[in-house]
């Protein structure tokens, strides 16, 4: 997998520059206080800062952090699916419907969170119809498997004209629109 690689900081933006621990304590200090305090906190470690320079500084440190749990995510979904050597379709879609939900629920995203459980919701869903839909077609020549027996055994006929026996006797319906 690829590894995001993000631009080098500007030489100006000092706080990019500054040593991974020094940057994660500053970000700590900023969870519990207010710009202007943490400017006051910084210029006593020597460190000169502005309150627009600390905005973009808790901004970008927050987007790089998800983006490196965003790596991670898919790193764990693609190595869990390389782990299964032949996964079926439908274990490949409850693979993307737990990345997607995780990666809403990590980033706060109620909206993508819904549209995930929608999604599985309207699967689930089509899958009962589905499953309705073959119950009811099993049922149905079940009940009319004395006469498509008859047929099929009826050495009178052709094959065509059993194929055509046949469909009439599965699909009566269609027989009544076209005529």
């Amino acid at each position: 997998m690829k590894t995001i690689i993000l631009r080098k900081p500007r030489k100006d933006s000092h706080l990019k520059t500054l040593p991974e621990q020094k940057q994660a304590e500053i970000i700590e200090y900023l969870r519990s206080n207010t710009y202007p305090d943490t400017v006051k906190w910084l210029a006593g470690s020597g460190i000169s800062t502005s309150h627009n320079a600390l905005s973009r500084f808790w901004k970008d440190w927050h987007l790089r952090q998800q983006l490196e749990h965003n790596e991670s995510t898919v790193s764990q979904v693609m190595k869990d699916l390389k782990n299964t050597a032949d996964f079926s379709e439908k274990e490949l879609l409850q693979a993307g419907h737990k990345y997607f939900s995780v990666m809403a629920i990590a980033e706060e995203d109620s909206l993508t969170w819904k549209r995930a459980q929608d999604a599985l919701s309207r699967r689930e869903m089509t899958q009962l119809h589905r499953d309705k839909y073959e119950f009811d077609a099993v049922e149905a020549c079940m009940a009319k498997l004395p006469d498509l027996q008859y047929v099929r055994s009826n050495r009178k006929l052709t094959e065509e004209e059993k194929q055509a026996a046949i469909h009439r006797i599965l699909f009566p319906e269609e027989q009544l629109q076209h005529t």
